[in-house]
């Protein structure tokens, strides 16, 4: 018993988890069948505008129930036919202009609709004078090939569209026979289209769930290619792309910016003494102090070892000053975790003004040069780099 409700745990845990990613790629299928719509329905419409032409000029009806049929069926072309330029003008038109999901799966469900009545309404026409199912296999098969519909929708519509036959046939009093195999290949139809929706709606959803797996990795690898692995702060790699922008501002006269550069103090002893996996925990517990205190515009980076950066935009190098010392005095007073013991570390900072005229190879150059004169003054202070006038 024990396993039979596990079994039906797994399974219905399973069913939820393809409910809830069908739902997911829905949007993707809906924009994906509108653009498929808007270079199939051109096609459609001179397919079927030929149709009606054919009939018109090459079908000559001996009877008034074969002249009723022509008409029917030129009648019923003609009009999918401009259906077909119609859906081909509105699907173009909301790709352009990006309509709302909302508009784009109600027009998908319109044009769904269309297809398969114009398929059926043909189909029902031919009963007059033959026993005929093409209109209604090629309906069904342009709906379970071209457009993508979740699987009990589509299998729900094509059963809507089995039964309205189903009507229409009982109604056009045929013999029993001709109702019995038209019937049975109409099911046949049916359950086809049924089966075509299914792959197809699977071979989109794998190709879905593909790009993004696709995706989700790129995004990782370019995580790591620009951010540290260790902090997760961004790199010097990052910076350098970022910085770019930030220097072709500056020397617009767009904006005013600066350089923090930020070096701890010994650490060295602090790996020598509790070990390189609790300075590593240390270096974490920083990155988190400094952080608190930054605002959203200004970008920390790790430099490499302990030595740290951050760029900070649209401040002038006195308001850069008072927050470096913010920082200085923070990280001073702040305890951090080592194994069992509470320490203190300090931080030796150097600040420059970015002056618009840096290269990717000396962007901070300056204010390294102030963090080494506040090495060599004793650590734990601020040195400042500024231009001779």
């Amino acid at each position: 018993m024990d396993k039979v409700k596990l079994r039906w745990r797994f399974l219905r845990r399973k069913l939820l988890i393809n409910i809830a990613t069908n739902r997911e790629i829905s949007e993707r299928a809906v924009r994906e069948s509108i653009k498929r719509i808007s270079t199939t329905a051109p096609h459609l419409a001179i397919a079927t505008m030929l149709v009606a032409l054919s009939f018109l000029l090459f079908v000559n009806p001996a009877t008034d129930t074969e002249q009723t049929w022509r008409n029917g069926i030129i009648f019923v072309n003609s009009l999918s036919s401009i259906g077909c330029v119609f859906s081909a003008l509105i699907s173009r038109r909301a790709i352009k202009k990006k309509y709302s999901l909302r508009f784009m799966n109600n027009f998908l469900n319109l044009v769904i609709a269309f297809v398969l009545i114009t398929g059926l309404a043909i189909t029902m026409i031919d009963q007059s004078v033959m026993t005929n199912l093409t209109p209604m296999m090629i309906s069904i098969t342009i709906v379970s090939t071209l457009y993508f519909q979740r699987p009990l929708r589509g299998i729900i519509t094509f059963l809507v569209v089995y039964i309205l036959f189903f009507l229409g046939m009982i109604l056009l009093n045929v013999s029993p026979h001709i109702l019995s195999s038209s019937l049975v290949n109409g099911m046949v139809i049916t359950f086809v289209g049924c089966a075509l929706t299914i792959v197809n709606w699977a071979n989109f959803r794998r190709s879905e769930l593909q790009e993004r797996k696709i995706l989700e990795q790129q995004a990782v690898l370019e995580r790591m290619a620009y951010h540290d692995p260790l902090t997760k702060l961004p790199n010097r790699r990052f910076l350098d792309e970022l910085i770019k922008n930030e220097v072709a501002k500056v020397r617009r006269g767009q904006t005013h910016s600066c350089l923090i550069v930020l070096d701890i103090d010994d650490f060295k002893l602090v790996n020598d003494t509790y070990g390189h996996p609790t300075g590593d925990e240390v270096l974490k517990e920083f990155v988190e102090v400094v952080d608190k205190l930054m605002r959203a515009s200004d970008t920390f980076v790790r430099l490499g070892g302990e030595e740290f950066l951050i760029l900070v935009p649209d401040s002038s190098l006195d308001a850069t000053l008072i927050f470096a010392d913010r920082l200085r005095q923070e990280v001073a007073r702040h305890r951090f975790t080592a194994n069992d013991d509470k320490i203190t570390i300090t931080i030796s900072i150097g600040v420059a003004s970015l002056n618009g005229v840096e290269t990717s190879s000396d962007y901070y150059s300056n204010a390294d040069r102030a963090l080494y004169r506040a090495k060599n003054k004793g650590k734990n202070r601020i040195e400042v780099h500024r231009e001779i006038s």
